[in-house]
């Protein structure tokens, strides 16, 4: 697995290891990695520590999945819009 694997077992936010996008972004230029593959990372992480963090309220799962798939084929065309084009985010209401 990449190196941003974030092991879902005793979420602990003082030692957890964070997904973090900017360090994928060669791999997903080279092609050994794609935005739609960290996504789904991501979502991986999610299911397994929403239980413990309660972040999330509503996800729109299937938009951010066409939309990293649209991000995997620009990135793979050489016509990525910028260093943040794929990349998954959460929106917090205070």
């Amino acid at each position: 697995m990449p190196p941003d694997t974030a092991s879902p077992a005793a979420y602990d936010p003082r030692t957890h290891t964070l997904l973090a996008f900017h360090d994928r972004i060669a791999a997903f230029e080279d092609g050994s990695d794609t935005p739609r593959d960290y996504l789904e990372r991501c979502l991986e992480v999610i299911d397994a520590q929403e239980k413990t963090v309660r972040a999330f309220v509503a996800m729109n799962v299937d938009g951010a999945r066409k939309a990293a798939d649209a991000s995997s084929a620009r990135y793979k065309a050489g016509t990525a819009l910028s260093l943040v084009d794929g990349m998954p985010f959460g929106v917090k209401d205070l």
